[in-house]
């Protein structure tokens, strides 16, 4: 357990303070008040976890690992900084000692608010590493929590779709809209959700709402293409595919709706050269090889 034993009064108003320049997205001015306090006490290690917390918001990976360590250091069974260090394992896809580290925090004992999200982290882990019967467990308790994020609905709706149960996705999905608002994440996967239900309409309208957020997002426009090939609409298709890879011409998920589309219009060339680009832009890593594999045997004549 990481018990708070350097918050004290003076402790807690500078936290309140630097929580405040959080909330209004100065974490670089967070960062400098902060540094204020730590450099009369050093060894408050609430202070450094609160710094390893600002630097993982800066993407400073590193520098938040390193002050991880230092908290770990003065109380080896901090679960907060056991979370955190975890979150950022995992980013970088260092899944297995991420995991190690979650199991971790769980065995020396956390707060409620930490456990949460222990559970939501264990189970994003499991989502990744295709243990899905795993992942929804750990999801289902996560999200039972009052303190749950629209991430972590959002990623049991994923393990819900991955495990064909699309209605009880869908459902989590509207869920999180009511209480989170329209959130890019939520609509776009509640879009190609609706897709592989066959609620085409549904699914374009979400993808509608998506884009009011972000006109660009290149995955938005692919599923909301996908949408319109269901419907037999393929001029609206490919604008919307045209658009989305010249928005990002690195989409994975694009370059295979595009080749989907180039494969109805009989272009199988094409289509093999689409599909060629999305695994060259990791589309088998994000969605699993089985079917692009399937999909290149298909449109470039592959044994």
């Amino acid at each position: 357990m990481c018990i708070i034993a350097h918050a004290t009064g003076g402790t807690e108003e500078l936290l309140a303070n630097v929580n405040k320049h959080i909330q209004e997205g100065q974490a670089k001015k967070a960062l400098k008040v902060l540094e204020s306090g730590i450099s009369e006490d050093s060894d408050n290690y609430v202070l450094l976890l609160k710094r390893a917390e600002i630097y993982a918001l800066l993407n400073r990976d590193e520098d938040a690992l390193s002050e991880t360590k230092k908290v770990l250091k003065r109380n080896p069974e901090c679960s907060p900084a056991l979370l955190l260090a975890a979150k950022i394992h995992t980013r970088h896809k260092e899944l297995e000692y991420a995991l190690a580290l979650v199991e971790d925090a769980f065995e020396f004992g956390a707060d409620p608010s930490t456990q949460q999200a222990l559970w939501a982290l264990k189970g994003k882990i499991l989502l990744h590493t295709g243990n899905f019967v795993n992942a929804e467990e750990c999801l289902l308790i996560a999200s039972s929590s009052d303190e749950v994020s629209a991430q972590t609905l959002c990623d049991l709706a994923k393990v819900f779709s991955k495990r064909e149960k699309m209605d009880e996705a869908i459902v989590v999905l509207e869920s999180s809209i009511e209480r989170f608002g329209l959130q890019m994440s939520t609509l776009v996967l509640a879009g190609t959700i609706q897709n592989k239900r066959g609620k085409y309409d549904d699914a374009i309208n979400y993808l509608d709402l998506a884009l009011t957020i972000d006109g660009e997002n290149p995955t938005a426009l692919a599923a909301q293409a996908e949408a319109y090939m269901y419907i037999d609409d393929l001029t609206t298709a490919e604008k919307k595919l045209k658009k989305a890879i010249d928005s990002d011409e690195t989409s994975a998920f694009a370059h295979k709706v595009y080749g989907d589309y180039l494969m109805l219009s009989d272009d199988n060339q094409g289509a093999c050269g689409e599909y060629n680009l999305a695994v060259e832009n990791g589309y088998a890593e994000q969605h699993g090889q089985v079917e692009i594999l399937f999909l290149l045997t298909e449109s470039c004549g592959l044994d």
